[in-house]
């Protein structure tokens, strides 16, 4: 079995250990980290980092990058028409370039980003959806309502990609001055390079080889050793409930788990009446 820690601090990617478990995954060298601060791993080699992925077969190459930006796009779930869209938006105006935003909380979800996405010069995103802008040829400024980061340039590209083009990189406050700044930092040169480093090295395709390759490792290890090397406890099953303690609270979330757990106990009672039945029918 493998476990795969995506998210720095969400209470449901809580790095749980266990006998069964073999291998140890994280989507990023942040969420690598969180393994040693939360767990008692200790050796560099407990956790190995899978990187996130787009999909080649949706997000296709842009044929013509402009030189001149001239539409920007947020792409973003958390992101509201508050004080940091403002500030993005403020920016883009001075510079003549029509800002859009898609995203949950801006009240514009959309099914099939890769359908808009090549009609924009530069993005504002982060993690995934950042990488799924960089695929199709947009420039990406790493920016979120919690912070930014800056353009995606082919100078810092393979280095924000081990942090997922994410919250890690995201230190600096989002500000009319700093988007502007990052902003004239647009190359449509560099976007093209940054984009085809992006293609070759995070498509879904060389993910899925390089997580066939650690299946195939982990067979032979798992035969010859049987058990992972951390275990669980008590106290660490207390721990995740403890953590995850507000999902619980929510009356739809318990009728949703109540009925999963009537499920799951109907089939189990069900299962030697069946089994019964069909060794009668075989024996008549």
């Amino acid at each position: 079995m493998f476990f795969f820690v995506h998210d720095r601090t969400a209470c449901h990617d809580y790095p749980f250990t266990h006998r069964n478990i073999i291998k140890y995954l994280a989507v990023d060298y942040d969420k690598k980290e969180r393994y040693f601060l939360e767990t008692k791993f200790s050796d560099e080699n407990d956790a190995e980092v899978i990187f996130n992925w787009y999909n080649p077969a949706r997000f296709k190459l842009k044929e013509i990058i402009n030189d001149i930006p001239k539409k920007a796009l947020i792409f973003s779930n958390y992101m509201r028409k508050d004080s940091a869209f403002d500030s993005i938006n403020s920016a883009c105006s001075q510079l003549n370039i029509k800002l859009n935003i898609v995203g949950k909380n801006s009240g514009k979800s959309i099914m099939k980003p890769e359908n808009i996405l090549a009609d924009y010069d530069i993005v504002f995103a982060k993690a995934k959806a950042g990488i799924e802008a960089l695929s199709t040829g947009a420039s990406l400024i790493i920016c979120d309502c919690n912070g930014l980061a800056g353009m995606v340039l082919l100078e810092n590209v393979e280095r924000y990609r081990k942090y997922n083009f994410g919250m890690k990189l995201m230190t600096k406050h989002v500000t009319t001055d700093l988007i502007v700044e990052e902003l004239n930092k647009y190359n449509s040169k560099d976007a093209l390079l940054v984009s085809k480093y992006v293609r070759q090295n995070s498509s879904f395709i060389s993910i899925v080889t390089q997580l066939e390759e650690l299946y195939l490792n982990s067979i032979k290890e798992y035969i010859l050793v049987g058990r992972g090397k951390y275990g669980s406890s008590l106290l660490n099953y207390g721990k995740i409930i403890f953590i995850t303690r507000h999902l619980y609270l929510y009356p739809r979330m318990l009728r949703i788990k109540f009925f999963k757990v009537l499920i799951i106990i109907l089939k189990t009672l069900l299962h030697p009446i069946r089994k019964s039945k069909d060794n009668n029918t075989n024996n008549s």
